[in-house]
């Protein structure tokens, strides 16, 4: 279809209009020029077959994927094998936090190490 071949479109264009441009070889500017970009964007969402669009038995059908896939399921580290440490909450000092943090990665390994030696006298069991 040459350029000056454009169809005239109800307003607001119905299915039937928009899917014959769907159907057409117009590029998204020449229809974005004529139309506007919504049109042209409607047009161009008709065209994507990896998107269609979904009726309303589609959407009365969807579940979550959870309840689908078991595999879509909370991921986490999981239980521990054999539980050695134990996730507390603690309030420490702001300048001893940040001069842990400063020395890097590891800092909450280090603090504990510090902890266990000032406790215990040992550095692990």
């Amino acid at each position: 279809m040459p350029k000056n071949n454009l169809p005239t479109l109800s307003t607001p264009p119905t299915e039937a209009e928009l899917r014959l441009l769907a159907g057409s070889r117009y590029a998204f500017t020449t229809l974005a020029t004529h139309y506007g970009e919504e049109i042209a964007i409607q047009v161009g969402i008709l065209r994507d077959p990896d998107n269609p669009e979904l009726t309303a038995d589609d959407i009365a059908a969807m579940r979550p994927a959870r309840e689908v896939l078991p595999a879509c399921r909370r991921r986490g580290r999981g239980k521990q094998k054999a539980p050695v440490k134990v996730p507390v909450s603690l309030r420490l000092d702001a300048d001893l936090v940040e001069r842990f943090r400063a020395s890097g990665a590891g800092w909450q390994t280090r603090l504990n190490t510090l902890l266990r030696k000032a406790v215990f006298g040992e550095e692990k069991r």
